[in-house]
């Protein structure tokens, strides 16, 4: 894995920031569910939204838009790319994995989609960074199998 120019802490091939624009900006038109979150110890914001697939179950779409450092850009980013088209209960999984990875409650795994945020445990004051748009999605996919429609945007405020 190769460090990335700005971050120093993702892989050159898949940091948004290094490649240009992050993925997924555009607000969707229908979201499932959507998630607004902001850290209180550095001011990162992210702003979630999902469309998922009542019939199949699977996450047909998937909006973030961060306003932060280039960590919480490109996790939102990675993060994005990983669960849409996954199955609702897969897309979770992943990012509970990943989430659990960051904060070195377990073990790297090189064939995640979101193995480059592994390196983020080396960095503690970052992990927050990280893990802010991840569980803003996580929220987002658990909320849309409760609901039939867009969801309020409530604020999930991180301490970290």
């Amino acid at each position: 894995m190769t460090s990335c120019r700005i971050c120093g802490a993702f892989s050159r091939t898949r940091c948004s920031i290094t490649t240009g624009i992050p993925v997924t900006v555009a607000p969707l038109a229908e979201p499932t569910s959507r998630r607004q979150a902001t850290s209180r110890a550095c001011g990162d914001s992210v702003v979630v939204e999902i469309q998922v697939d009542r019939v199949l179950d699977r996450v047909s779409a998937v909006s973030v838009i961060t306003r932060g450092c280039t960590i919480a850009v490109s996790s939102g980013s990675l993060a994005a790319t990983a669960i849409e088209g996954a199955d609702r209960q897969e897309a979770i999984r992943v990012l509970e994995d990943a989430i659990g990875r960051v904060e070195g409650r377990a073990a790297s795994d090189s064939a995640s989609p979101l193995a480059p945020l592994d390196a983020v445990r080396d960095f503690p004051v970052r992990i927050g960074c990280a893990t802010l748009p991840l569980r803003a999605l996580l929220s987002a996919l658990r909320d849309a199998d409760a609901h039939h429609g867009p969801t309020p945007p409530p604020l999930i405020a991180t301490t970290e």
